[in-house]
């Protein structure tokens, strides 16, 4: 029983004050040497090896050079990093309880020894196994024998030691406990009887669970609990090494986040589904393609890398105003959000004929029905032009078909398209409003600037909304060539729909 109270002070001097353990430095007189360790070590490692034991050091190696000593109640403690044998594909992980993230042992676990009262080295293994993604650690903490068979496992719940249990021998009792946690021992026992006399039971062990219950008592404040599982991973000791995540004065290698298969890291080092390559998760939970990529028809994704070629499938152009009409299309690529509204046309398959037509009295034009867009002159083929009909395009696959706009609501399609140009171009503008000076140019350019953060970035909805209308009413009135009735439930949702670059 003695024994036991020490082992346990120790425990929780480790996890709960680290910040007031002095770290010594190696080259002093200790209760243990490294060299005691590394015997005790490799004594443990023969024997297992005859014994074909497939315990801890057959699959990791000490990194001794790393070691470190710490003045605990059982005196002298050397602490020391632990590495996988085998490189990438002889590592060892722990997974957390939903199995989207595999923490490498490498980078969590240590091993510890000290001398006992028989002055014997005590060598010990512990490995943090996480059950959830915290703020700090949630799971267990398996301590065993170099052997491997658990000695005593401790519960945390968020940095806080809610329990612990010195598991005992299966056939030695059913109920085990100790701390605040049990081990609930399941067997299945069939029993042979004759008449009402029982002679024979026969019971199989079916495993155990654990069951633990609240602290009575508040359990002690921890000053330096560990992290949520693995700590962090940026460099910040030297060569290169990553703070140990549980043991402070401690350097270990900076290992990667490693996700359980058909998942990946995010850029937060999250594990999320696995897309596939060129596509990534959405807000929404759904595999896209990413920036630059659209879709291949057949699941995939595939780089852009035609421009006009990709949206065209007739051009009445002459050779110049083709070539002329590329380098506009690469140049709005240029643009996050413009390539947005490029990947979802190219994603929906749709392709527009391109044409000069001096007959029409703006500079550009859509046709919903025939998918033309055309210019009143070669002059005319620039960003701006193409911008605005390009994203009548976009609007008539957004809205699912302009043709219900061809009255009550083309004005809203209009505006929406003018203001899309005006919140993107910093200022220079503006095509709602093409007369510096006035009064409602002024007002109009002041909101944009007030709902944009000075233009750089799109607003949504509640920061446009009380004024929306308002300006569109102004647009009708500057220009009467758009004098159709408002639609005031159609609100500007192909620009909300785009994302911030």
């Amino acid at each position: 029983m003695k024994r036991l109270s020490l082992y346990c002070s120790f425990l929780l001097i480790l996890f709960f004050s680290c910040n007031q353990e002095e770290v010594i430095q190696l080259e002093e007189a200790k209760d243990i040497t490294i060299e005691e360790v590394k015997e005790a070590f490799n004594a443990r490692k023969k024997q297992n090896a005859n014994a074909r034991t497939n315990g801890s050091d057959t699959s990791i190696d000490i990194l001794w050079d790393l070691a470190i000593y710490k003045e605990l109640n059982v005196g002298d403690v050397l602490f020391f990093p632990t590495k996988s044998i085998g490189g990438e594909e002889g590592k060892r992980y722990v997974s957390s309880g939903e199995g989207t993230k595999r923490f490498p042992v490498d980078y969590t676990s240590f091993g510890r020894a000290y001398k006992d009262e028989k002055d014997e080295v005590v060598l010990e293994y512990v490995m943090p196994v996480p059950t959830e993604n915290t703020a700090e650690f949630t799971g267990y903490f398996l301590v065993s024998d170099w052997g491997e068979e658990v000695k005593q496992i401790l519960v945390y719940e968020n940095g806080n030691l809610i329990g612990q249990t010195n598991p005992q021998s299966q056939n030695e009792i059913s109920n085990r406990s100790g701390g605040n946690c049990s081990i609930i021992d399941h067997w299945w026992c069939v029993q042979t009887s004759v008449g009402d006399r029982i002679v024979a039971t026969r019971c199989t062990y079916d495993g155990s669970t654990m069951v633990c219950e609240p602290d009575e008592l508040a359990p002690p404040d921890p000053s330096n609990p560990g992290g949520g599982g693995g700590g962090s991973a940026n460099p910040s000791g030297p060569n290169g090494l990553c703070a140990h995540p549980f043991i402070e004065g401690m350097w270990v290698d900076c290992d990667a986040v490693i996700c359980s298969e058909n998942y990946v890291a995010d850029e937060n080092g999250e594990c999320v589904p696995d897309c596939g390559e060129n596509m990534v998760l959405n807000s929404e939970g759904n595999c896209v393609c990413k920036q630059g990529f659209v879709s291949d028809g057949e699941g995939g994704c595939t780089a852009i890398t035609t421009g006009l070629e990709d949206i065209s499938n007739c051009n009445e152009l002459s050779t110049r105003d083709n070539f002329k009409l590329k380098n506009v299309v690469d140049n709005y690529l240029t643009k996050c959000t413009n390539l947005q509204i490029f990947e979802y046309v190219v994603g929906e398959e749709k392709k527009f004929c391109f044409k000069i037509d001096g007959t029409q009295d703006v500079p550009g034009g859509y046709n919903y029905s025939t998918s033309d867009i055309t210019f009143k002159s070669s002059e005319l083929i620039n960003e701006t032009t193409f911008g605005e009909e390009f994203f009548h395009g976009y609007q008539d696959l957004f809205y699912g078909g302009l043709n219900q706009y061809s009255n009550v609501g083309r004005s809203n399609i209009e505006f929406e398209a003018k203001l899309y140009h005006d919140l993107t171009h910093g200022g220079l503008c503006c095509l709602a409003f093409e007369e510096p000076g006035t009064a409602v140019f002024t007002e109009y350019l002041l909101w944009l600037s007030e709902v944009s953060n000075d233009f750089t970035q799109l607003p949504n909805w509640s920061e446009i909304s009380d004024k929306y209308f308002y300006f569109m009413k102004q647009f009708i009135n500057e220009k009467p060539i758009y004098n159709y009735p408002i639609d005031y439930q159609l609100i500007p949702n192909a620009v909300l729909n785009l994302n911030d670059c």
